[in-house]
């Protein structure tokens, strides 16, 4: 089936948390998996065993650990009734840096999913790295969550239940990698890759001793592609069906938020300080509930190619659970003849796919450096029309422009400094994206 999914149709059956109406899936792209660490592939053996030896149901690839006061321990009745691995601070299973996984990493395209719980506090809390010190690394400290390699990809996150934790470097573009908490993407940042010699471990890097995870690890899978966010999804949906665990979107809709820089957060101080991830403090959504798919430099021209596999297919792994999406990008589809056509498909395509709710927005002010006469016209002619015609297209509707700081003509100043709302004559200060969440918030309650 397209976009890489195996929704099995004939297996009807729901699983504990499964959204009404939907099926149980598998994981996705299976033929582009190269490791699965899973607990349940262990020999079955005492609880509190040291384990020497964790072998991947894939390719055979050993993680191991020579050092018997470094060895994790094997436990049973774990989430769902699964076994796990039990990883207590300053242990690790070292899989080597000449193998499937390390080269996986190195690539450029690639993704690792870590599934752990009960995690406790540390300083560092490396669940998987693929590189030393702060590159290619999962971690959970039982504070903070994330991607350690790039500091806006780490959320503040204290979560004792199931967590998934998941990077995949080469998406949305070659140049980018998503980091996910639970199916959230926090934004999408340049990406990280391992080097030659780098290698790859489960609960700790085997250069650095004082940085492992305290945590129950369930699962590490690697794929040699990077993952849709459709796939991530259907990933999330997979492993919560696996280990008993409702899905973090359970009771409520699934937001998603689309577009370019400015729904990404380029220039916010922190991976929630993006307008998504502030419309969701204010609304009260828990991580796994929302997703931020905006990235610098692309045109709604462009975001219509990307929706189609990133956004589309979670329709059908939603089941009877809504898809709410907020969506705008004038800046960069700015140099169209009709600027408007494209968001008109845009929306129009997104609505024939079944997302439930459409939210609209419009345009934010640039310095003058970046708006000639033409452009300010077709800015003023992009705002009027869907002041007018938005119903047609929305279910709701954020007239960015009409905001005095951050949309009217002249809000952002001609040179700098930029003023409190504006970061560098394009982008915003966290103020600014605290304005534009202000106006889309209640709009996606």
């Amino acid at each position: 089936m397209a976009f890489g999914f195996q929704l099995r149709s004939a297996a009807r059956r729901m699983r504990r948390g499964g959204p009404p109406g939907a099926t149980v899936v598998g994981l996705p792209a299976t033929a582009f998996i190269v490791a699965r660490w899973s607990a349940d592939t262990i020999p079955a053996q005492a609880d509190d065993t040291p384990l020497t030896t964790w072998t991947d149901s894939v390719r055979g690839i050993a993680a191991v650990q020579a050092t018997a006061a470094a060895r994790p321990g094997y436990r049973t009745g774990g989430a769902g009734g699964k076994p796990f691995v039990l990883f207590d601070g300053d242990q690790l299973l070292d899989a080597g840096a000449d193998n499937a996984v390390a080269a996986a990493c190195r690539s450029g395209s690639s993704t690792v999913l870590v599934v752990c719980r009960n995690v406790r506090p540390t300083g560092f809390g490396f669940l998987f790295t693929a590189t030393p010190s702060t590159g290619y690394n999962l971690f959970h400290n039982g504070s903070e969550a994330g991607f350690f390699g790039q500091g806006l990809q780490r959320a503040p996150y204290s979560g004792m239940g199931l967590t998934t934790l998941c990077y995949s470097a080469g998406a949305p573009d070659a140049s980018l990698g998503r980091a996910y908490i639970n199916g959230t993407c926090l934004r999408a940042e340049g990406k990280v890759n391992g080097a030659p010699g780098d290698r790859v471990a489960i609960g700790g890097s085997p250069a650095l001793g004082f940085v492992g995870a305290k945590a129950e690890i369930y699962e590490v899978i690697v794929w040699d592609r990077a993952l849709t966010a459709a796939e991530v999804m259907q990933a999330e949906r997979s492993l919560r069906d696996k280990y008993g665990a409702a899905y973090s979107w359970a009771g409520g809709a699934f937001r998603v938020f689309h577009g370019d820089s400015l729904t990404n957060g380029t220039d916010s101080t922190g991976a929630l300080r993006s307008y998504p991830a502030r419309v969701a403090a204010l609304n009260g959504w828990p991580i796994g509930s929302w997703t931020n798919l905006g990235h610098g430099g692309q045109s709604m021209a462009g975001l219509q190619v990307e929706a189609l596999v990133d956004i589309d297919p979670m329709v059908p792994l939603l089941g009877s659970t809504p898809l709410h999406l907020a969506a705008w990008e004038w800046f960069n589809q700015r140099g169209a003849s009709d600027p408007q056509d494209a968001t008109i498909g845009y929306f129009r395509a997104r609505r024939a796919a079944g997302v439930s709710r459409l939210v609209l927005a419009t345009s934010t002010d640039a310095t003058d450096g970046v708006e000639n006469a033409d452009m300010l016209a077709k800015r003023a002619a992009y705002d009027a029309f869907f002041d007018a015609e938005w119903r047609t297209y929305a279910d709701a509707y954020v007239p960015l422009h009409a905001d005095g700081r951050i949309g009217l003509e002249g809000a952002c100043p001609a040179t700098a400094p930029y003023g409190p709302y504006f970061s560098d004559g394009i982008h915003l200060t966290d103020a600014g994206y605290d304005a534009i969440a202000g106006l889309v918030a209640p709009e996606m309650a």
